[in-house]
């Protein structure tokens, strides 16, 4: 754990520019009584602010890193920024939770971290989560109002989806906790937005399962939580085209052009008129067989074949998952960042159509003649005039974040947090 690695590799003791790191050291050790010490000391509380090398770390983030809760709320409480970044945009939330350090990184989010951490890190803190599996971790954040598909970062053109992550790396539970927590399968439908094709197939689900020979459990969760399961790769290619051999190719090829069945249609829709809503949903008065089918607790045994060996694990390894993930229903802080996450998913679909009707407004006139309503193509110019201007082209792909001095680094520079 991080107070087992040794101090000079996170604090640089001989940092030019952080001539004093008592503070640092303190916090990083957690040594709570000398911290108090040094804060109380007038000369000394500007170094809260201070950074120090190899990772121009805060105190804060230092504390952070060793999972020092008493630190962690001292500091906080005499002035530090809680999402204060380091030099790889990395918030103190970010290292507790990758160190796995939930207590701490639970003050912090009490505190009102966000949950998302920074933008300018391509990597989130559930992304990270996701690909390690840690549950406590991802279901930790979702109570904190965690924005479940990323949609942030994959609006400004980074590719991933915290589902697809889970699936690659085989972390059931892990997929299990984002749906029930109402993370959305797929992104064809998702809140109306008019996100790319080349969005949506980099984020199928189906793809990824068949991709990374996922076991058929993914797929069939998939499936009853509304999923589409002909979503089409850039390539136009649906994912029961994309390989011949995967364990979950057989059932895809089984259910993609068969309808769900009533129960789980009803199910979903009952659930989407109470838009996922736990504390909705649990207080419905219809007993307790019915509410185990709205929180999928129970699946129909139609669904399966009881007389294959293999369909009987699965029936039971998908009941086993889903009745022992525990939820629960999202804190004071969490519904304020969900309703932050609505406020700006609102917006950006408000300048997508802005941009869109200034781009229609703005064609120019060909030969006096005005653009067609709706936004169409021009008509041909009279007299075979010039031909139109080439499209603009296409912006390339956002390429990694990479700070001042990393060019040239190895890999296991950048091995601790």
């Amino acid at each position: 754990m991080a107070r087992e690695l040794p101090v000079h590799f996170i604090l640089d003791l001989d940092d030019d520019d952080c001539p004093d790191s008592c503070l640092h050291l303190a916090a990083f050790l957690g040594n709570i009584q000398s911290l108090r010490e040094i804060l109380q000391d007038p000369l000394k509380k500007d170094l809260i602010r201070a950074r120090i090398r190899p990772f121009l770390s805060t105190p804060l983030r230092l504390a952070a890193t060793g999972g020092h809760v008493e630190c962690i709320e001292e500091l906080l409480e005499n002035g530090a920024e809680v999402d204060e970044e380091d030099i790889k945009a990395q918030t103190p939330l970010f290292v507790a939770l990758v160190n796995q350090h939930w207590s701490a990184a639970r003050t912090l989010l009490e505190h009102g971290a966000n949950p998302n951490g920074s933008l300018r890190n391509l990597c989130s803190p559930l992304s990270i989560l996701c690909q390690r599996g840690l549950e406590q971790g991802i279901q930790l954040l979702c109570e904190y109002g965690v924005d479940t598909e990323d949609i942030t970062r994959i609006m400004s053109g980074m590719p991933g989806l915290p589902l697809t992550t889970c699936a690659t790396y085989h972390h059931l539970r892990s997929f299990v906790i984002l749906l029930l927590n109402g993370a959305a399968p797929d992104l064809k439908t998702y809140r109306n937005l008019d996100l790319r094709d080349f969005v949506n197939s980099q984020c199928s689900v189906p793809h990824t399962v068949i991709k990374y020979k996922c076991p058929v459990e993914f797929l069939y969760l998939y499936r009853e939580f509304g999923g589409n399961m002909k979503l089409r790769d850039a390539k136009g290619l649906t994912a029961s085209e994309i390989c011949d051999n995967a364990p979950a190719l057989e059932y895809l090829r089984k259910v993609q052009d068969t309808p769900l069945s009533l129960l789980s249609q009803s199910r979903l829709a009952i659930r989407r008129s109470l838009n996922n809503k736990l504390h909705e949903i649990q207080n419905l008065d219809i007993g307790e067989n019915l509410l185990d089918i709205l929180l999928f607790k129970c699946f129909s045994p139609s669904d399966f074949d009881l007389d294959k060996t293999n369909e009987v694990e699965m029936y039971n390894n998908l009941l086993n998952v889903c009745r022992t993930v525990q939820i629960h229903e999202k804190t004071p802080k969490g519904r304020f960042w969900r309703r932050k996450l609505d406020a700006d998913v609102f917006q950006f679909a408000r300048d997508l159509e802005a941009d869109s009707l200034e781009e229609n407004n703005n064609q120019e006139t060909v030969f006096g003649l005005p653009p067609p309503i709706g936004g169409g193509p021009l008509p041909p110019p009279v007299g075979g005039g010039p031909p139109p201007p080439p499209p603009p082209p296409v912006p390339p792909k956002p390429k990694l974040f990479r700070y001042p001095g990393a060019e040239g680094m190895k890999k296991k520079h950048f091995s601790g947090y």
